[in-house]
């Protein structure tokens, strides 16, 4: 998406580009409706609180590489390719 800033008004337009592997008409005119307002008032956000997920330890880290590892094995065995060549 590119914004063009600098009109009279405090307006700026926007122009949109998306290949057309990613979307069809339709959902062009869908992803359209999200992005845009149907009129110029503007919308009330509410602010949401985020709090961020907990920093995961070395060993569920560890843990998480040794399932991914089971279920994914070509991956591993690329890995450990990798690893040992550099």
């Amino acid at each position: 998406m590119y914004l063009v800033e600098g009109l009279e008004g405090g307006r700026w337009p926007s122009s949109t580009k998306t290949h057309h592997a990613m979307v069809d008409g339709v959902s062009a005119v869908d992803i359209g409706t999200v992005i845009l307002d149907l009129t110029s008032e503007p919308r009330d956000t509410p602010v949401e609180p985020w709090d961020p997920a907990q920093q995961p330890s070395s060993l569920s880290l560890i843990a998480h590489a040794v399932v991914d590892s089971v279920r994914r094995p070509a991956a591993f065995v690329d890995n450990v390719r990798i690893g040992c060549s550099t």
